[in-house]
């Protein structure tokens, strides 16, 4: 997915996005090329990463 298909899918902002990744903070994701690519499996890991007891 891209950035932005990625971002509507965990239903945050693009630019949240790009600063989990400048952090070093959100889900994986590929660089293919200059391109960001994200993974719907590592979408939902990361989220799965996030619950709270």
């Amino acid at each position: 997915m891209t950035p932005q298909e990625a971002a509507d899918y965990l239903k945050v902002g693009c630019s949240t996005m790009k600063r989990w990744r400048l952090r070093g903070e959100g889900p994986r994701y590929a660089k293919v090329g200059k391109a960001v690519r994200y993974r719907e499996a590592d979408l939902d890991e990361y989220v799965k990463g996030q619950l709270v007891s």
